[in-house]
């Protein structure tokens, strides 16, 4: 079975325990059913769970104490989704749009774009700009 539920609250450094709230499986009493739960996720990437993103639950053999999230709903209202994938390696044989936030080797592609802009200024024997904020070395 498949449910509908909510996070309640995420899990600590190091721990894939997320506190999951499923009302389907509330009665008409005040007492709201949350149970601890695994996130079902490919090594290396995280999609950016915050507390009361809807995602969907299973139970592993059908046991009510072995709740797994196999993943979050996109609803309207959420249309931030962050997604994090770490590789070691990326050939690239076109051409990409990476998203903002991306980092190569610790840097940000701003970073990365700033370093190119400081070694063509130097390439033509020009100085950088007084307030130029360099934050690295670049080298080809």
């Amino acid at each position: 079975m498949i449910l509908k539920g909510y996070i309640k609250s995420l899990p600590s450094k190091g721990s894939n325990i997320f506190r999951v709230r499923i009302p389907f499986l509330e009665d008409n009493t005040s007492r709201e059913m949350i149970f601890d739960s695994l996130l079902c996720n490919q090594p290396g990437e995280y999609a950016g769970y915050e507390v009361g993103d809807c995602v969907f639950v299973i139970f592993e053999n059908d046991k009510l104490n072995t709740p797994v999230i196999l993943g979050k709903l996109f609803v309207e209202e959420n249309k931030n989704v962050k997604t994090h994938h770490i590789v070691n390696d990326l050939e690239v044989t076109g051409n990409v749009i990476l998203p903002d936030n991306t980092m190569v080797g610790g840097y940000t592609i701003e970073d990365i774009f700033k370093l190119q802009q400081a070694a063509s200024i130097a390439e033509h024997g020009e100085e950088l700009p007084y307030n130029y904020e360099l934050v690295g070395t670049w080298t080809a």
